[in-house]
C-alpha cells in the first residue's frame, strides 16, 4: 500500500469511528454557540446563513 493509500485508509477509519458520535449530546455545547453566534448577527426576515465549516451544522440554519 502507498502513502496516498494508507493515508485515505486512516482518515477512513478516523472519520468512520466518530461517525457512531457525530450528533452525541456533547455536541449540544457547539449548536448552543451556533445559535447564539446566528442570533448576534442581527439577522433580518428571509436572510439565511450558510455554514461552510463542515461540521455537525451547530450553526448551520436560522429562521427568523
Amino acid at each position: 500500500m502507498g502513502a496516498l493509500e494508507e493515508a485515505n485508509a486512516k482518515s477512513t477509519a478516523a472519520y468512520n469511528a466518530a461517525a457512531d458520535y457525530f450528533d452525541h449530546p456533547v455536541s449540544s455545547f457547539w449548536h448552543r454557540f451556533g445559535r447564539q453566534t446566528i442570533a448576534r448577527l442581527g439577522l433580518s426576515e428571509g436572510e439565511t446563513v450558510l455554514d461552510v465549516c463542515c461540521g455537525s451544522g451547530g450553526s448551520a440554519a436560522a429562521r427568523c
